[in-house]
């Protein structure tokens, strides 16, 4: 029985990873006039509708130093050529670690944040996007902007053999 769970578990890992992109970006809150750094992965690439599982981390430098583990359900509305655009829900775990700071009443060091967004992402390789969302429970927006890379970012074109042209 083992041996079958962890077939299946790579099995199903190496589905998933053949068709995803990972990436990261730079963040900017606006409310909080914050700078922060992420990561994701984007996991069903090709997909109309995507679950990107993400981490996000604001520096100590900023008003706000906090991190954040969720995940982004991101649904592609619109796609021609190289661009395409999507909106998205993502849900999270905010470790909010110089809460004691703040002027807010209901500051905590542990949270649960909802938002949802609009996004662009551009090219076939290497995908840079831009990504605009509001944190509907401390009513803020935010800017991400990054790179995305697959499979296939760092493979180079293939030559074509005169023979058969």
């Amino acid at each position: 029985m083992k041996i079958f769970a962890f077939l299946f578990s790579v099995f199903f890992a190496s589905s998933l990873l053949a068709q995803s992109e990972v990436g990261f970006s730079g963040i900017y809150n606006f409310q909080t006039e914050s700078f922060g750094i992420g990561g994701r992965t984007i996991l069903r690439e090709k997909k109309l509708i995507q679950i990107s599982p993400q981490l996000s981390y604001f520096l100590p430098a900023n008003k706000i130093n906090e991190w954040t583990l969720g995940a982004s359900a991101q649904y592609k509305f619109f796609k021609r050529k190289k661009i395409q655009s999507y909106t998205l829900v993502h849900l999270g775990y905010n470790r909010w670690i110089n809460y004691e700071s703040s002027f807010m009443k209901e500051a905590r060091l542990n949270n649960w944040n909802a938002e949802v967004g609009v996004g662009v992402v551009f090219g076939k390789k290497i995908k840079p996007f831009v990504e605009w969302r509001y944190n509907t429970r401390h009513q803020e927006a935010s800017l991400h902007v990054g790179l995305l890379f697959n499979k296939n970012s760092f493979k180079g074109k293939k030559e074509k053999c005169a023979a058969y042209d």
